[in-house]
Order: C-alpha cells, then structure tokens, then sequence
C-alpha cells in the first residue's frame, strides 16, 4: 500500500552509476555544451545569441536539505513536493514560510519519484524508471488512480490542455491529463542545437521553463517552435546553494500564477528562493 512504508537511510543504486553514464555520454556527443568543470552551459551570451538574464532575489525562504527535489509546484498557499531516490520518495505537501511538513505520502522503497503537475484537483506524480504516474486527490493526498507511462519520468507542467512530460531527452512529450494518451511531441532547440537533459518543468504565461539537468541554466521554450526564447542563469543562486554535480542540482521550479511569483530550488537544497525575471 501506498504511504506505509518508512523511510531507511540514503542507499546508493544504479541510479549514481546510470546518470553518470548518461552525463559522460551527454559529455561525449555535445562537447561545446559543457565546461572543464563540469557545468552545462546551453547558451553562451555571444552576439546574435539567445538572451540570457540573471533573476533577482525578493527573498529566500527555508528548504529541506535533505529532500531530492524533483517535482515543485505552488498551490493556494502551499508548496508541493516530490522528493525522489529510491528509499526515500515522497509527496509532501509544505508550509513556505517555514518549510514544515504539513503533509505527507511516503511510497514504496522500490520507487524513485519524479516530475509533479497539478490538474484541477489532481496531482500527477511521475516515477523515473517504474512507469507509473500516480494521481493523487491535493487536498487529501488520497490516491485516486494510476497511469502506465512508457519509459522514464523527468519533469512534468500542464498548459491548461496537455500534460507535459519531459525524460532527459531534448523531446517534451504531450499526455491527456483524462486518459494519459498520447497527444504529441515537441522538440526543444537553441540555435539550431538540441537542448537535452531538459527535466524538472513549469508553465510560466503561455511558456515553459525548464531546468537542464546538471546545469545553472532554466530554458524557457517557446511552446508553439520549441525553441529557447531566453535562458535564465542561475549561476549565482547555485553558488548560494552549494551547488555541485553530485546530487545537489537545479531542480525546482514553482509558479503562482494569480500573484505572478516565481520561486527557485534544487535538490537538497536549504533554500527556496522567490526571484524576479526581468522577461524582456
């Protein structure tokens, strides 16, 4: 059953030995995509190049530093959460201010959560390798259903219409949030370059913001041409907050649309920054 199983210590898996081939792979077909240090950086501000812009800080709230966040979103006062790895998947619902858990859904020790979207009253909750997507009642966190989703879970945002789905490939993939059939594809590129490793998602006003796995970067993709409008470097916000290749990436992305506000996190973070994009 869902929810009863209690968390152990983190474990290591094949998941520390599989993304790290995915990245040495990543590595070894986009050279120009990465630096020395190890740091992805999609789009260099050269002329003629894709607009990059760094978002100012309003404020930072407090985070988890133990939660692997890889699904966020903002819902009538709340934060909602997935936190992944295997051992330790969650859903949890937070309280911003002071990060208290308000509520909570612990899954089975053999699933890694993933990607998290709200759909009116339903949260879809994406698995990484299991191909589940669980749907979740978000006021009671009660389960509802489930949906088979052909390979893996990444990130996942709705645009009023379709569930968004994204698997650490440069191809976003579009579900009925009714049935989960499949409605389409949309292949995100910079420049003529495909973007890969694109994983947590959020729709912000008519487009989508992504995070790019092991990197300081948030694409944001025109959802009618698939291509990045801007990036928005967060360099500076990952230095803030520890950032390093191991586990403690850029990956949280949460929007309000009523008050306009956006706010930043990563996995095992402390800190959930609320910043302003200056958009043009």
């Amino acid at each position: 059953m869902l929810g009863m199983h209690i968390l152990h210590g983190v474990r290591l898996t094949r998941l520390d030995v599989c993304r790290a081939l995915m990245g040495a792979l990543a590595i070894a077909l986009y050279p120009g995509l990465f630096m020395a240090a190890g740091w992805v950086e999609p789009a260099q501000a050269q002329a003629g190049g894709t607009p990059r812009v760094q978002p100012r800080i309003v404020a930072a709230l407090p985070h988890d530093s133990a939660s692997f966040v890889q699904g966020f979103l903002f819902h009538q006062g709340r934060f909602y959460e997935s936190r992944g790895r295997y051992g330790e998947s969650e859903l949890r619902v937070l309280d911003p201010a002071s990060a208290e858990v308000l509520q909570l859904v612990e899954l089975p020790d053999e699933i890694f959560a993933e990607g998290l979207v709200l759909v009116d009253d339903m949260l879809f909750q994406l698995t990484w390798k299991e191909n589940r997507v669980y749907v979740w009642d978000v006021n009671t966190l009660e389960p509802i259903r489930e949906y088979l989703l052909f390979g893996e879970g990444w990130g996942a945002a709705y645009d009023g219409e379709r569930i968004i789905i994204s698997d650490g490939s440069h191809v976003l993939k579009y579900y009925s949030p009714d049935n989960f059939a499949p409605q389409g594809e949309l292949a995100v590129f910079d420049q003529g370059e495909p973007v890969i490793l694109l994983n947590e998602l959020e729709w912000v006003d008519g487009m989508l913001l992504a995070n790019v796995w092991m990197s300081s970067d948030i694409a944001v993709i025109d959802p009618e041409s698939g291509q990045v409008a801007l990036w928005l470097d967060c360099s500076w916000l990952c230095a803030r907050a520890g950032w390093h290749p191991d586990g403690k990436d850029l990956n949280g992305i949460a929007y309000d649309a009523d008050a306009g506000r956006l706010w930043l996190t990563g996995k095992r973070w402390d800190v959930v920054f609320e910043v302003e994009v200056a958009w043009e």
